[in-house]
């Protein structure tokens, strides 16, 4: 049993991952809009999302918001919150992203802002892709090394 539990667990993570992505690839595209239509500062927008429920699955969120809110920059409060993000089971590679698409909130015009945004989406989409196939194609395979593993602990322990 305990086989089985361990291949599950390592199942769902890559499932959390490909969901974190893919929610964080809505997140860009979101914020996109959110520009383009209010021209709003970062820091309104990054609240807005983080009351967003199709966003809750992105925990940094909330951080990086109050962050901004208690005047920390967007850049430095996105940066953190997304380096010190454990519930998200991102990678640091996924992190990596996420923090480089941070270090632009802010620091251009609409337009600059605009591409930034559109850039990400794009480098977030393919991630979130591959994070989906990786979930398919390992998922199975983990359920079943994992009940495989423990029937041979049973037989050996027989």
């Amino acid at each position: 049993m305990a086989g089985i539990g361990g291949g599950t667990a390592a199942c769902l993570e890559l499932n959390r991952r490909a969901a974190n992505l893919e929610a964080a690839y809505r997140l860009i595209g979101w914020m996109a809009s959110r520009l383009r239509y209010t021209a709003a500062p970062i820091q309104e927008i990054a609240e807005a999302a983080a009351a967003e429920p199709a966003f809750s699955r992105l925990t940094f969120l909330k951080k990086a918001a109050e962050a901004m809110r208690q005047g920390e920059s967007p850049a430095q409060a996105w940066d953190n919150a997304v380096a010190d993000d454990g519930a998200g089971g991102l990678r640091q590679a996924d992190k990596a992203v996420l923090r480089g698409f941070g270090r632009g909130l802010g620091c251009s015009d609409l337009q600059g802002q605009l591409s930034h945004c559109e850039a990400f989406a794009a480098q977030m989409d393919a991630s979130a892709r591959s994070a989906r196939a990786e979930a398919a194609a390992k998922g199975k395979l983990y359920v079943t090394l994992g009940a495989a593993g423990g029937l041979c602990a049973a037989l050996l322990l027989l």
